[in-house]
């Protein structure tokens, strides 16, 4: 329930550059998803009703209040029976924090290795940037390693972008499996932040 009502709250975090027309439609699924929440709401902690029918029907769903533990006072909190939910808000958003945090050491370690690289590259290739071709739509193609050979293939040959870097001198086969397992890195990391995810909730519902 709580890590629902802290998913809604980062969608009534609409961009300021959303154009009038989504912006409509983020409001109206919104405005769903807080009806949904409200009739849980009352379900798990009837003690909010009263609040909850209180709220102002004109606001904009942006600004609507959940009613979680955070919109009440330690004293609320403990007359409406919500002092095991706040903390159960509470781990959930360090542990939020504790993502992000480690999403910015990760970032910043990226940036730095790239800057890095950058730097000795530059001074290796100085004066080398020409030798890049000017890069078409028909630059795109690359034969599949995959497909049986077709009439035709054999006047096709890959482009500049296949020879250049760390793909320098591979076959196809060898490309192919090159840019896989990039994304294989890409997968198994976004694997294992959503097991940790799970495995937090999991904890949390034991405890609770």
């Amino acid at each position: 329930m709580i890590h629902k009502a802290l998913n809604i709250q980062e969608k009534q975090l609409l961009e300021g550059n959303t154009n009038l027309e989504d912006a409509q439609k983020k409001r109206t699924a919104l405005s769903l998803e807080l009806q949904w929440w409200h009739k849980q709401q009352a379900k798990a902690t009837p003690g909010v009703i009263p609040t909850v029918v209180q709220l102002d029907p004109n606001v904009k769903v942006e600004h609507e209040k959940l009613c979680i533990p955070s919109d009440f006072d330690l004293m609320e909190r403990t007359t409406l029976g919500l002092l095991e939910a706040s903390i159960c808000k509470m781990k959930l958003r360090e542990g939020k924090a504790n993502l992000a945090v480690a999403g910015i050491c990760n970032a910043l370690r990226h940036e730095n290795l790239l800057l890095a690289t950058k730097s000795q590259h530059t001074k290796e290739k100085d004066g080398k940037i020409d030798d890049y071709p000017s890069l078409h739509e028909k630059d795109m193609y690359q034969k599949d390693a995959a497909k049986s050979r077709e009439l035709g293939d054999g006047k096709m040959t890959d482009s500049w972008i296949w020879s250049y870097g760390r793909l320098r001198g591979m076959s196809v086969s060898d490309k192919t499996e090159f840019l896989a397992q990039a994304d294989r890195v890409h997968w198994f990391r976004t694997r294992a932040a959503m097991f940790r995810w799970i495995e937090e909730v999991e904890i949390l519902e034991e405890e609770f």
